[in-house]
């Protein structure tokens, strides 16, 4: 196992030379910011930092995706927002905006299918408090049809079995506007991993938390369908619960559980219960997890099954990959943006930047030309 002095020694010995090693075209990145003054933004940030637009928002955004024609920006509001807004992704002009119906709020995540026809939003059905995985067009955002997240709080979600399949995180939180972000039922959370055939909406595979008070929340799926987990600690004065964890597709579980990635028990600590965006590799493998509440980002070997290390990083926010460059590049709510190699871990320091004036919402998207 790599240890922490070996970690740091190899990220200043591959640093020094990393930006020589790889001569390669980075890509923009695009996310929800806020300035100063509290106003808010998206913002579209060159690979050398230049800030390209700063669109406004109403209120606070949480996710922005991009459309796979690289036209479009949908921003979603976060959690319990109402408000989808679409930007034009060249230039940042407003393009629409929508709110969902009184009875219904979002989850600050939305997915467009591989054609760009449709867009789904995890959605809270007020009514009842069952999630809802809404399915709107892409160009007007109107609903077409939508169907059961099989749980509660459904929020990220990710394509499996070539676009067949969508693995929605349910955080199993019960929420409702008129309470803010309170979580209306710690004591009978039910948090799941799910598998839904999308053509019927059909359940076909569920993994939950060996612990019902880890809310599942932010995941991505690597090459091989393998999906890597982020959770988020409910219950007050535990720190033993992991916060990383995986689900094998293609292995059944007896139990029907989640199974923890290997973590030393200070590494888990450092975290404070708390992760917000995970990104993978699906070459190499490996992963990055941030945590703003433990101010780390934490490095993973999930072949391996393991954590290889962490950083501590101010107000660390989101973390996107750069196919490219094969850079996993990481966020925070102080307005930097750092890079870190996909194979090595190594800290690019050459390519540390702070966009001065703005700090980063919890996730970001990297757009390769």
């Amino acid at each position: 196992m790599t240890t922490r002095r070996a970690f740091i020694a190899g990220l200043a010995a591959v640093s020094a030379t990393a930006c020589g090693q790889r001569d390669v075209a980075r890509g923009d990145i695009v996310s929800a910011a806020a300035d100063a003054d509290g106003n808010h933004f998206v913002l579209r940030v060159d690979a050398d930092g230049s800030v390209r637009y700063a669109a406004p928002l109403a209120e606070r955004g949480h996710d922005s995706i991009l459309s796979p024609d690289r036209s479009v920006v949908t921003v979603v509001g976060r959690r319990p927002r109402r408000t989808l807004h679409q930007f034009r992704w060249r230039d940042g002009t407003l393009l629409r905006t929508t709110e969902t119906p009184g009875n219904r709020h979002l989850y600050g995540h939305a997915l467009y299918s591989a054609d760009g026809r449709w867009l789904y939003t995890s959605e809270n059905n007020l009514d009842d408090g069952s999630g809802v995985i809404v399915v709107r067009d892409a160009k007007t955002l109107e609903v077409a049809h939508e169907f059961s997240s099989h749980g509660i709080g459904p929020h990220e979600m990710r394509w499996s079995d070539n676009g067949r399949s969508l693995i929605v995180a349910n955080g199993g939180i019960a929420t409702h506007p008129d309470y803010g972000r309170a979580p209306l039922n710690v004591d009978s959370m039910a948090p799941s991993l799910v598998k839904i055939e999308v053509k019927t909406g059909a359940l076909t595979d569920k993994r939950t938390p060996a612990f019902s008070k880890s809310s599942v929340r932010h995941i991505d799926v690597l090459a091989d369908g393998e999906t890597l987990v982020g959770l988020q600690q409910q219950a007050k004065n535990v720190y033993s619960e992991p916060l990383v964890v995986s689900a094998d597709w293609d292995t059944p579980a007896p139990d029907g559980e989640l199974q923890p990635l290997e973590v030393p028990t200070p590494d888990l600590r450092a975290l404070d219960n708390y992760t917000a965006s995970v990104c993978c590799d699906p070459i190499s493998g490996h992963a990055v997890v941030t945590s703003p509440r433990g101010h780390r980002v934490s490095f993973w070997d999930t072949r391996a099954g393991r954590h290889v290390a962490s950083v501590r990083l101010s107000d660390v926010a989101g973390v996107g990959y750069d196919r490219m460059a094969r850079e996993f590049v990481v966020s925070s709510g102080r307005g930097m943006i750092y890079r870190f190699d996909a194979d090595t871990f190594a800290a690019k320091h050459a390519l540390k930047q702070r966009i001065a004036g703005y700090r980063f919402d919890n996730h970001l998207g990297v757009i390769n030309a």
